[in-house]
């Protein structure tokens, strides 16, 4: 089992007190759970940056200085690679162009349904992705169908974006089935370029989203009811908006289950969509 955590703000300066806001109620590494790789990565600018840590290295909590950066958007990944595995090949999340990427879940057939990706890929994407594992497949189907939307419409929206996700998804299990796969497809796909943050579900894999709202208390910065002359600094705080995806978040009624067969979609507006 993997854990995947998403961040998307309206204040890429405020990350930081958000996740700190958010560390209670998100486990980063729940006891059932075995990882041996961790991937943190952010988008600030077009800039995408990408740090890999160790099992003992890793940052425990979203409160922790690992989580300090300023960034539009954040992605989390704690996963237990197979001993032959580089996470430097293999570990998520996935990075190209602007984009990060991560998928959990499981597909049967592995090696049929990876052969068809690859036919079905263009030169540039087959050499800077391919398949050469689950995740990659699918974000090489993503960020191909996302190219032919832009060909044809121009600027992708958020729900089209999402849309799509839900058709990469199911076509590898459509293909999978096809293949003889025995068991249904457990797929989560997620991506976010700091604009968006969309995800699609298939299967049995859980996953849950929440809208996190401003607030004028703060205790990374040392903001409350009482505050005086930070005026700005608080009126930043409630006007900042987040939405998050967890995998393994603690239950309580802020969060809601995204569905077998959904789609989530959050744009600028930071509204979420549930398709």
């Amino acid at each position: 089992m993997a854990v995947t955590v998403a961040v998307l703000t309206s204040h890429p300066g405020l990350l930081p007190c958000q996740l700190a806001r958010l560390s209670p109620q998100v486990h980063l590494h729940p006891a059932s759970t075995r990882f041996s790789t961790v991937g943190i990565g952010s988008a600030a600018d077009d800039v995408l940056l990408l740090r890999r840590y160790a099992a003992a290295d890793a940052p425990r909590t979203l409160a922790e200085p690992a989580f300090a950066e300023v960034a539009g958007a954040l992605v989390y990944r704690a996963e237990l690679l197979s001993p032959s595995a580089s996470a430097e090949d293999t570990g998520q999340p996935l990075r190209l162009g602007r984009w990060l990427f991560v998928q959990q879940g499981a597909l049967e057939a592995w090696p049929q349904v990876q052969a068809w990706v690859e036919s079905e890929l263009p030169p540039h994407l087959l050499t800077q992705l391919g398949a050469r594992t689950l995740a990659a497949a699918a974000f090489s189907l993503f960020l191909k169908g996302r190219r032919a939307l832009e060909r044809g419409e121009g600027e992708v929206s958020a729900p089209d974006a999402a849309r799509l996700l839900s058709q990469v998804a199911r076509a590898l299990a459509q293909r999978a089935a096809a293949e003889g796969a025995a068991h249904a497809a457990r797929l989560l796909l997620l991506a976010t370029d700091a604009r968006s943050l969309v995800a699609a579900r298939l299967g049995a894999v859980g996953v849950h989203f929440r809208l996190l709202e401003g607030s004028r208390e703060c205790s990374r910065c040392q903001l409350g009811p009482s505050t005086r002359g930070r005026e700005a600094a608080v009126r930043a705080h409630q006007q900042s908006r987040a939405v998050v995806v967890a995998t393994a978040p603690e239950p309580g009624a802020h969060w809601l289950e995204l569905k077998d067969g959904q789609a989530l979609a959050v744009g600028p507006s930071l509204q979420p969509e549930v398709l």
